[in-house]
């Protein structure tokens, strides 16, 4: 199994009513950065990869719920 992705830190503070805080995550704010978009592509690739094996039972409980609600909704 591989390991999950560990989103990098940069230095960025925010300050509001005169108080400040460390934000070193606030990169990921950047929808259109392409650190972000690639972050983001490598959380998807790891869940994607450990949700694999239970693929056969998420489809199952899908096709279960989706019978169960009307077409109309």
């Amino acid at each position: 199994m591989s390991q999950p992705p560990v989103a990098p830190q940069h230095p960025h503070s925010h300050c509001e009513h005169g108080v400040e805080r460390p934000d070193p995550y606030a990169w990921l704010k950047d929808k259109t950065s392409a650190e972000s978009l690639a972050y983001l592509r490598a959380e998807r690739a790891y869940y994607d990869e450990q949700m694999e094996p239970m693929a056969e039972q998420v489809g199952a409980l899908t096709k279960e719920m989706v019978s169960r609600v009307p077409e109309t909704e």
